[in-house]
């Protein structure tokens, strides 16, 4: 019974069937992978290519034969000065025509260094912000003024503003008051003298001190009142001995 249930005609035939399956799906698979194993050599191919190429290439470019010690200054070996040594003498010297920038005293104010000292960004932002073309120049003017004046023992620096039609330079010191005067004319053709206008630095014309008390002369202790005519400037070129 075995024999005839064994090799009954349609168990073997199911048997084929089973192995055809078999054999078909191999082949299929075969033929699905194959793109992808080809895309996969070539992709290793090429990059095994572009790593040799790499590795020529770094045999074959030629060493820089400047010698550059890790400071970036120019060794024995190289007496050539590099970019850095030009940019180094480049900030020393004042793009003006004004020569070598002064020596900034040890006691300096911090908060006060020159412009030639800044950020090239830091220089930009005020050249954006005053929106003076020429606001790097008289700065440096208006800092050789204040280091010429630490020097000499002024020890409290003004604020100050550049004339450039003049090319002169108006200090405003602290605590000080610099005003003009004017007139008025009253329905009864008396005249009147008034303020009209006021320059400070570090005061508050209405709060620290009044225009009322600026013309009647009450004037506190720690603020000093000027008349505008009395503050002539400074003519930076003679001053700090430049050519104009």
């Amino acid at each position: 019974m075995f024999r005839e249930v064994f090799f009954n005609k349609w168990i073997l035939g199911g048997y084929a069937l089973v192995i055809l399956f078999g054999i078909g799906c191999y082949f299929w698979y075969q033929h699905q992978l194959a793109p992808y194993k080809r895309s996969s050599a070539e992709t290793a191919e090429a990059a095994r290519k572009w790593e040799a190429a790499q590795k020529a290439d770094t045999n074959n470019t030629p060493q820089d034969e400047t010698n550059i010690s890790v400071d970036g200054t120019a060794t024995e070996d190289n007496p050539k000065k590099t970019s850095l040594d030009r940019n180094t003498e480049s900030v020393l010297v004042s793009p003006y025509g004004f020569g070598p920038y002064p020596e900034i005293p040890p006691d300096f104010p911090a908060d006060r260094m020159p412009p030639w000292t800044w950020s090239e960004e830091k220089r930009q932002k005020l050249i954006e912000f005053s929106n003076i073309p020429d606001i790097l120049r008289d700065g440096e003017l208006i800092y050789r003024i204040y280091i010429k004046m630490w020097n000499e023992g002024t020890r409290v620096l003004p604020a100050a503003e550049m004339d450039p039609n003049i090319d002169r330079v108006y200090l405003k010191y602290p605590n000080t008051v610099y005003v003009t005067y004017g007139y008025t004319e009253n329905p009864d053709g008396t005249r009147e003298r008034i303020i009209s206008s006021t320059e400070a630095f570090g005061v508050k014309v209405g709060v620290d001190i009044t225009k009322e008390e600026i013309l009647n002369g009450n004037i506190p202790n720690h603020i000093t009142v000027l008349s505008a005519d009395e503050n002539v400037g400074i003519d930076p070129y003679s001053y700090l001995g430049l050519k104009r």
